[in-house]
């Protein structure tokens, strides 16, 4: 559907009137509404008419100063075309006062009319979509969390960049440079930042300029006289060309980038920890052994395959309780079953078949590990060698035995 135009004619006629309106609707490619405001209607008169407008036709001639064009164009923001008889002087004013484009009555055609009117009111509503996406950008990059600036290549006589113009720096970007907007804006980035020199980020900019290649920078560490203080900060940088010039985002990403830091100490840390509590248990005579949630077995340390000549395949998950004695193994079994349902620690005496496939006997102690949820994550124990002193146990056990029986 074809968008209709309400034009406002104004002539020095009622004759100009009905012409200029006839000529206007003619036009094939736009629809008008005409509004004809006459030679008689005093100027306050067309304030709420002139509200709404598209466009203005507006015939200068001796009886019409160009007194009302101003009136026009302090009531309303529609372009306003001026037909006049040719007047050099006149056509100063117009233009001077708001014309966007001036005819002369007695050389303009019917089709020169209407594309001055066309081309007044097509331009006109470009102008006013430019604006709204101009203010529709301003209120985006204003109210962004990272900064934002736009940058023009400041060249000498041979060309060279010498610097980059500041065009324009949204509120985060003045706050990350503790400088206020009125004494940035137009002064040169290595002016104001030094540092941009000495840390190669200008050639980067002046490279994303000659080359048209953007630059993606990291967690890049730059320090500067900020404001009144030297701060040492990392960022995230990205520019692309723009004309002669750059846009660029950045975000200080110090904070995130000391968290990391100290996480991967954190981590380092644990790990050499943890390394040194897997070595201590490596080194350790007595056997050391975890299981998962379930029970199963999910490391051994070196003792225990050195004990029973085992592989880590033959060890891991339940495995391990076939090497418990026959006599001993349905006992282990239940009690183990009875520890992981309860929840509770156990300890529990029992023989272990060697490689030579002799049996010794060991004491074996359990506990849970458990989560900040107190939920139990897994088990951990330890299997110490106590034959010797069941050995010597017996032995008494036997003595006293025989002296009873003398």
């Amino acid at each position: 559907m074809t968008t209709q135009r309400t034009v406002l004619v104004i002539a020095a006629s009622e004759e100009s009137d009905a012409s200029y309106q006839q000529q206007l609707q003619q036009d094939r490619t736009m629809v008008y509404n005409i509004l004809l405001g006459g030679s008689g209607i005093p100027l306050p008169g067309l304030s709420q008419s002139a509200l709404n407008l598209d466009g203005i036709l507006l015939e200068v001639g001796a009886s019409r100063s160009l007194q009302l064009l101003r009136y026009l164009r302090e009531q309303t923001s529609a372009p306003i075309v001026v037909i006049d008889d040719g007047d050099m002087e006149t056509a100063v004013q117009a233009f001077k006062n708001g014309a966007v484009d001036y005819l002369v009555k007695d050389r303009v055609t019917p089709d020169d009319l209407r594309l001055a009117m066309r081309s007044a009111i097509e331009n006109a509503e470009l102008k006013r979509e430019l604006h709204r996406s101009q203010e529709t950008f301003c209120t985006s990059v204003e109210n962004m969390l990272d900064c934002f600036g736009i940058f023009s290549a400041m060249r000498d006589d041979m060309g060279q960049i010498m610097d980059f113009r500041i065009d324009y720096l949204n509120a985060a970007a003045c706050e990350n440079n503790q400088m206020p907007k009125a004494m940035q804006i137009g002064r040169g980035l290595c002016e104001i930042l030094p540092t941009h020199r000495d840390s190669g980020l200008f050639n980067d900019y002046c490279q994303v300029v000659e080359t048209g290649e953007p630059l993606i920078k990291d967690a890049l560490v730059y320090g500067d006289v900020y404001g009144d203080r030297r701060l040492v900060r990392a960022f995230d940088i990205r520019a692309t060309q723009l004309n002669d010039g750059f846009v660029a985002s950045w975000r200080d990403v110090t904070d995130r980038k000391q968290l990391e830091l100290q996480l991967n100490q954190t981590v380092a840390e644990l790990q050499a920890s943890q390394q040194h509590n897997r070595d201590l248990t490596e080194a350790m005579s007595q056997i050391v052994w975890t299981a998962d949630c379930t029970g199963a077995v999910n490391y051994w340390n070196q003792a225990w395959y050195e004990y029973t000549g085992l592989s880590k395949a033959e060890s891991l998950g339940l495995a391990g309780v076939f090497t418990v004695h026959p006599d001993e193994r349905d006992r282990v079994l239940a009690l183990w079953s009875h520890a992981i349902t309860q929840g509770q620690s156990f300890e529990v005496e029992y023989r272990i078949q060697n490689r030579e496939g002799e049996y010794r006997w060991f004491i074996c102690r359990a506990i849970p590990t458990r989560d900040r949820q107190n939920q139990i994550t897994g088990w951990i124990g330890t299997i110490t060698d106590i034959d010797q002193q069941k050995q010597t146990a017996l032995a008494l056990q036997r003595s006293q035995e025989r002296l009873d029986l003398a």
